[in-house]
Parts: structure tokens; C-alpha cells; sequence
């Protein structure tokens, strides 16, 4: 799941994607980590409007958040300013495969 790259509106667009992840969590997932990534340098995904209350709500959670900076593949993908987030969770089965 990736947020819009530099664009008019970036910084509501931030926190309407925090907002769907926090949501996520919010709906009861089993979700044990969460890896969060921006192109750039690697502090900026935790200094992102809405990612302190997604940080607070993985630690009460016991959610492991991780951050890193995104791979050049990824950026070239979404662009450089872009942000990304992945579910990971136990093994599980997957209906219909």
C-alpha cells in the first residue's frame, strides 16, 4: 500500500494513509509488524504528519513498527517522496487458493 508522492493535497493524503492503517489495527488484524518506508533519508517516515499516533498505537498494541528507506525500485515505482507500508503476520491459509 503506498501513499501519493509530491502532489497538491500531500500532506491530507498523509493522514488519510496513516488513518487507513491505524484503521487496519483499529479492526482487530493480526498484525504482529508493521514495516513503514519512505524515499529519502530514514528519519523522515517517523517525523510524518500522523505516524506518531500510528507509532503510539503499535506500541499498546504490542505491534512491532519498523522503518526504513524505501529501495530505489520502489521509488523509481511511486517516487522518490512516496511512502509505503506492509502487513506482515504468521503463516495462514488463504481462501479460494
Amino acid at each position: 500500500m503506498a501513499a501519493p508522492s509530491p502532489s497538491r493535497g500531500r500532506r491530507k493524503a498523509l493522514c488519510r494513509w496513516f488513518r487507513f492503517v491505524r484503521d487496519r489495527i483499529h479492526a482487530g488484524r493480526l498484525i504482529p509488524h508493521i514495516h513503514v518506508s519512505g524515499g529519502g533519508d530514514l528519519a523522515k517516515p517517523r517525523c510524518l504528519t500522523g505516524n506518531r499516533e500510528l507509532a503510539d498505537l503499535c506500541e499498546a498494541k504490542q505491534i512491532a513498527l519498523h522503518a526504513a528507506m524505501m529501495s530505489i525500485t520502489r521509488c523509481v515505482t511511486i517516487g522518490s517522496r512516496g511512502v509505503a507500508a506492509w502487513f506482515a503476520g504468521p503463516p495462514h491459509e488463504i481462501p479460494g487458493c
